[in-house]
């Protein structure tokens, strides 16, 4: 019996030891990466958008050699929309069974503030030349106004939007006629009061344009010929 024992001890212990060379208990290089927020509360949105995260993973070298589908998470579902600010802790989504996942740091704070809307004027700006013969009236805008929304801090910088044509690619397409219209699909661009530009991301929604119309007037030259004669 003691035999037997000690046969099995030396066993186990040689496919402990076989195993642990072929695939060993390792910890893996720490991963950045960046967390999943989730259930974020009606009427809020985050002040600091992006949160990131380093990720350890402890286990078999195969398990480990990379960070796979894990992602790490922070669920904000408990958080009162009254709430402004908050500690959340962060959990790790998609790991793998008998790897252990250390997460840093271990929770997060949150910074939440309202979802506002308001609207902004949009105006014309030129930006090129029309061809010397050519005028324009004041352009019809439509939408004339634009509704930005999103956080409290983003949406009430915004004052005014502004959209613009290229004017010098414009031609009269008959030498005859007085005046033609031009119409054009414009991306608008939000700037605040001091004039500088402000990301539309998360202020308006993708794809947003406004119809630009111009009334183009031409200028008809006339040529006069010149008769010579002789004595």
């Amino acid at each position: 019996l003691s035999r037997f024992v000690a046969a099995l001890i030396m066993s186990v212990a040689l496919w402990y030891y076989v195993t642990n060379q072929e695939n060993p208990i390792v910890r893996s290089q720490p991963f950045s990466l960046q967390a999943d927020i989730q259930h974020i509360p009606a009427g809020l949105a985050l002040r600091n958008q992006a949160i990131t995260v380093i990720v350890t993973a402890r286990g078999l070298q195969d398990q480990v050699s990379s960070p796979g589908q894990i992602s790490p998470v922070v669920d904000l579902k408990g958080i009162s929309p009254d709430a402004r600010e908050a500690t959340v802790p962060v959990t790790i989504s998609g790991g793998r069974p008998g790897v252990q996942y250390t997460v840093d740091p271990p929770t997060v704070n949150i910074s939440l503030e309202p979802i506002v809307s308001k609207t902004v004027p949009v105006a014309f700006v030129s930006q090129s030349s029309l061809p010397i013969n050519l005028t324009y009236l004041t352009p019809s805008l439509s939408p004339a106004v634009l509704t930005v929304s999103g956080p409290a801090d983003q949406a009430n910088r915004v004052d005014h939007a502004t959209v613009s044509v290229p004017l010098s690619s414009i031609t009269s397409q008959n030498s005859a006629q007085s005046s033609f219209t031009r119409t054009f699909s414009a991306v608008p661009q939000l700037f605040d009061s001091q004039g500088r530009v402000i990301s539309a991301s998360g202020l308006l929604p993708s794809g947003t344009r406004v119809k630009v119309t111009l009334q183009v007037n031409v200028s008809l030259a006339i040529q006069i010929g010149r008769a010579s004669c002789r004595e």
